[in-house]
């Protein structure tokens, strides 16, 4: 599945798992059972989910709705200029 960011914590989902955090990375999971417009992600880290149907591992699991999420891309790399000034 697509990789997604947590992009809105105060979205349908996300604000009921208070281990889910804004910036934390996952992967659409692909089920049999559609529920609503809420898109069911393994996230990266553990947030004290569930296994999604058996489709995330232990913990990893946990709906959002569309709104929460945004694709996340790998590639791209946030600099903060004065952390980068900073080192120079």
């Amino acid at each position: 599945g697509d990789r997604v960011i947590l992009v809105n914590k105060k979205a349908e989902g996300a604000r009921d798992n208070r281990f889910l955090t804004t910036g934390m990375v996952g992967t659409i999971l692909e089920e049999e059972e559609v529920i609503d417009t809420w898109v069911s992600v393994c996230w990266d880290d553990d947030v004290k989910g569930h296994t999604c149907s058996g489709h995330a591992p232990i913990n990893h699991g946990w709906r959002v709705s569309e709104t929460a999420i945004t694709l996340y891309n790998d590639n791209d790399i946030s600099i903060d200029e004065q952390e980068l000034l900073s080192l120079l």
